[in-house]
């Protein structure tokens, strides 16, 4: 789940999807706008899941810089200002993961961006997690606490953290298996 709009974060996702790996794009103007419901992404993930894939779920925003404006100018319509549609989009990110969790069996999960990593933390009661390893430097993989997809594993990333192959390692790393300690 991408929703950080860095640019290091972009360029991991790209790598991520030129890789292989199906990417399903969240129109946060669309959204605002009603002419897409949060739903609609749910189900495009789930089928990508259900046919043994791993999923890019991103924001627009996190793929395109442009769409971050697009975002912006759609939540002015609606009396939002930034912040707001920044926090609007880490809660439907967080509400179309819980979505796809709930409807998909999944390895784990990786998160990009801390505000994303709350937006899904508070969708669905987590209370927090363990670190179990690093896969690389300053990017942890942990076990999920609390919550309906308590023991489930989970790797968060800093925005602008990592290198190119981050997102991608990171989804390979989540398949694998752990020694038990």
């Amino acid at each position: 789940v991408v929703g950080s709009v860095s640019e290091v974060t972009r360029r991991q996702l790209h790598f991520a999807s030129e890789a292989g790996h199906p990417l399903v794009l969240v129109s946060v103007p669309e959204l605002l706008g009603g002419s897409q419901t949060p739903d609609a992404y749910a189900d495009q993930a789930v089928a990508l899941l259900n046919q043994g894939q791993d999923v890019l779920l991103a924001s627009s925003a996190s793929w395109d810089r442009g769409e971050l404006d697009r975002s912006v100018s759609a939540g002015a319509a609606q009396g939002m200002d930034r912040t707001s549609v920044s926090d609007y989009t880490q809660h439907l990110l967080g509400q179309i993961t819980r979505a796809t969790l709930e409807r998909a069996a999944v390895s784990g999960l990786f998160l990009t961006g801390g505000d994303t990593a709350l937006g899904f933390f508070r969708a669905t009661g987590s209370q927090g997690s363990s670190i179990l390893t690093e896969i690389v430097v300053g990017i942890p993989m942990m076990r999920l606490s609390g919550g309906p997809f308590s023991g489930l594993k989970l790797v968060t990333k800093a925005g602008a953290f990592g290198g190119e192959d981050a997102i991608a390692l990171s989804l390979r790393k989540l398949k694998e298996v752990l020694p038990e300690p």
